[in-house]
């Protein structure tokens, strides 16, 4: 673990204070700890967002994906198609077939197995 002594404003302190007060964290360095974790899990979702986005942008051009993107999709399980809507007449026959269908809505458990 790395000690530093460190000059911070008071209203970086009073921040400080508050982060250790909501969580209740036992001291100002758990509190500097909760903040860099917080920054760098915002900093790859940010970073997840924007290869999504790409990614979107070369499907829509149908433009083929690398072998390191290909990786990618596959390590987070998420591929561009995932992100498009559902085409309207899908959702038109699920919708009919469920007019059609014969759920019956319980109450209880007990009312299943009546």
């Amino acid at each position: 673990m790395v000690q530093a002594i460190i000059d911070i404003s008071d209203k970086a302190n009073r921040v400080l204070n508050l982060v250790k007060a909501k969580y209740d964290l036992q001291d100002k360095s758990d509190a500097i700890e909760k903040l860099a974790f917080e920054y760098e899990h915002r900093e790859k979702e940010g970073e997840e967002t924007a290869m999504k986005m790409q990614l979107i942008q070369k499907f829509d051009g149908k433009i083929p994906f690398t072998k390191s993107e290909e990786d990618w999709m596959e390590k987070f399980d998420w591929y561009p198609v995932d992100e498009r809507p559902f085409k309207p007449e899908f959702v038109k026959e699920v919708l009919e077939l469920d007019k059609k269908s014969k759920v019956v809505k319980a109450k209880s458990a007990k009312d299943l197995f009546r």
